[in-house]
């Protein structure tokens, strides 16, 4: 604190450095197209994942009915 005080523009600069490095990071604005894009491989993956969780099931019964 006792720095604050005695040099308040050095706090001021060290504020905007930082307000100027997060800036870049920070978006107001949801990007829709991005979303869209990744939701629908995400769809995709969980999509062929079920697939082949219904052709291990189907295996599975095959094995049961022929013992």
């Amino acid at each position: 604190m006792k720095e604050v005080r005695t040099k308040p523009e050095e706090i001021t600069n060290m504020i905007n450095k930082w307000k100027q490095s997060t800036s870049g990071r920070r978006s107001s604005a949801l990007d829709f197209e991005e979303i869209s894009r990744k939701t629908k491989r995400a769809s995709d993956v969980l999509g062929k994942v079920q697939n082949f969780m219904n052709s291990i099931a189907d295996y599975a019964k095959e094995q049961d009915s022929n013992k």
